[in-house]
């Protein structure tokens, strides 16, 4: 904090391409995540985080150790100076759901999409799309990564598969990366990679996307509010 209030901060950090780690305990108050800060310890993700598990799994080594030693403060006594959070500066991140939210807008350049995907990847559900006419369904894309070794794109291709190269399918963007693709799921959770073909397309209704836009996530006590 101050830039990491709210909910959903793994996938926000993805997208923003936040590379470091701010292990952090405040205050309470009656604002949101607005009480001053207690104590603090910043370190980097190592260039092996990737998606969300990645990043969820390092920072909860950090959390043992940071507590760790904020418990050894607290038995000996340690007197804590409170640091008040800068008003002037800083975000408060809504809440993401990835079913409602996770939609890919092909039109966003390919380090955007990239960031996009990888940000709803495991342990979530993946983000999500469709394939020509939409005849297999919804779909989730994950293990996605830029690759710069094919020739150029236009904005028109897109999301047109350009290969498939059985274990991985080669995907155009708007911008001269194109995507490797392992994993293409269904609303079941079987990889579907296997019934795509090269000439095929991914697309995502603008309903979708102004959808996606629209609803803002709610979590109660209770759960998801709708």
């Amino acid at each position: 904090m101050p830039f990491v209030a709210g909910g959903g901060g793994i996938s926000w950090k993805i997208m923003r391409e936040d590379r470091i780690d701010n292990q952090l305990v405040h205050v309470v108050d009656e604002g949101l995540d607005s009480g001053p800060i207690i104590d603090n310890k910043l370190s980097l993700f190592p260039k092996t985080c990737q998606i969300p598990i990645d990043f969820e799994n390092y920072r909860n080594e950090k959390f043992l150790e940071f507590y760790s030693q904020f418990i050894k403060k607290l038995v000996q006594r340690h007197k804590f100076k409170l640091i008040p959070q800068t008003k002037y500066i800083g975000r408060y991140n809504p809440r993401l759901n990835t079913e409602t939210q996770g939609w890919i807008d092909w039109n966003i350049d390919s380090y955007e999409l990239i960031n996009f995907i990888n940000a709803f990847d495991e342990p979530y559900k993946g983000a999500s799309t469709y394939l020509n006419n939409g005849n297999l369904g919804k779909l989730y894309l994950k293990k996605a990564q830029l690759h710069g070794g094919d020739s150029s794109n236009h904005p028109f291709m897109s999301g047109i598969v350009s290969r498939h190269d059985g274990d991985w399918i080669v995907v155009s963007t708007k911008s001269k990366h194109m995507l490797l693709i392992e994993k293409v799921l269904n609303s079941e959770g079987k990889n579907v990679l296997n019934k795509i073909k090269a000439g095929d397309k991914f697309f995502t209704p603008i309903e979708e996307l102004n959808n996606s836009n629209k609803k803002r996530v709610v979590i109660t006590s209770r759960g998801k509010k709708d």
